[in-house]
């Protein structure tokens, strides 16, 4: 049976790509794609979305992974999360589970770019059930999180990384109180607290497209890749520094147009959930193009009622925010 030494040697010596042209000093000038992937897993496994040894290729896990990915690579490196779920397989501790018939494709499959082409061919991964029976301890998980940081990132970033995988699960944490039916919001989180605000944010943004199944509650649009990419973001109708209310009763899921659109008072709700559209878009220098169509359409809400939209907060956008002229 595999012990712990092993898979501490497993995972310092996973095989990764390596170039100074390719990839930044903070991660030695080395691929980051099989550790981030790492360390999203154990996140998850904090969060108690991973409970049983199966690892599928979820949109939140490859949300994860790009908010890692974010931090240790330029903005114009693309990270793929298909390359280390796929490629990770050549390392002892990580199997690869094919669906039925797929066996023998998967096993000649030697280059896969697609995350829907592996969707295709996989049901998820697994570790060693040693492994995975390891890192269901919360100090073992703290421990080989510390061993992938200090091997593949460079000590100017490894505190970051850290602070990054606290804020993951703190958010996570965060969502679901505030998904919570008659959840009350206890603390005041304090401008100018640099974790507490990314906590708070990225759990309202979590909870409200969450509860809106990552739709656009305007023009209905939702589109969500396997890799964690989704195209609403969660907006909050009386802003958070006047308010300080993240309940999700105090958002929309809005793409990025109708979320711009909102914020800048040319969109807003009734009380009886219907679009209301300002004058200005129909003025001579805008071209509204399909906003225009908005106009008394209901909005789409959550299937809960109780997360649907305060009336309340869309009385205030109305009347504080809404363009009328």
């Amino acid at each position: 049976m595999p012990t712990v030494e092993y898979y501490i040697e497993a995972v310092s010596s996973l095989h990764t790509d390596k170039g100074r042209s390719r990839y930044p000093a903070v991660t030695k000038h080395r691929a980051p794609h099989k550790p981030l992937l790492l360390l999203s897993v154990l996140d998850l496994i904090d969060e108690r979305t991973i409970k049983e040894n199966l690892i599928e290729l979820s949109p939140e896990l490859g949300e994860t992974f790009s908010l890692y990915w974010n931090i240790v690579m330029p903005p114009d490196k693309k990270g793929k999360i298909v390359y280390p779920f796929f490629h990770l397989r050549k390392e002892s501790f990580w199997h690869l589970l094919p669906k039925p018939g797929k066996e023998d494709i998967l096993n000649s499959t030697h280059e896969i770019s697609s995350v829907y082409r592996l969707l295709d061919l996989i049901i998820g991964a697994k570790f060693d059930d040693e492994f995975f029976h390891l890192v269901l301890n919360k100090e073992q998980r703290k421990f080989f999180r510390s061993i992938i940081i200090e091997k593949y990132f460079d000590d100017s970033i490894r505190e970051q990384l850290l602070i990054q995988s606290k804020i993951n699960v703190d958010s996570y944490d965060y969502s679901i109180k505030l998904l919570r039916k008659n959840y009350k919001l206890k603390e005041a989180f304090s401008a100018g607290d640099d974790y507490k605000e990314k906590v708070r944010d990225q759990g309202f943004r979590k909870a409200v497209v969450t509860a809106y199944n990552h739709r656009c509650a305007f023009c209905g649009i939702r589109m969500r890749t396997p890799d964690g990419h989704t195209v609403v973001d969660g907006a909050h109708i009386i802003p958070w520094s006047e308010s300080h209310n993240d309940l999700p009763q105090n958002g929309l899921s809005l793409c990025k147009l109708c979320h711009w659109t909102f914020d800048e008072g040319l969109l807003s709700v009734s009380d009886k959930y219907k679009i209301i559209t300002s004058r200005r878009l129909h003025s001579n220098e805008n071209i509204a193009g399909h906003l225009i169509t908005f106009d008394n359409r209901e909005i789409f809400k959550p299937s809960e009622i109780y997360l649907w939209p305060s009336l309340l907060s869309l009385e205030y956008h109305r009347t504080r925010k809404f363009r009328k002229k």
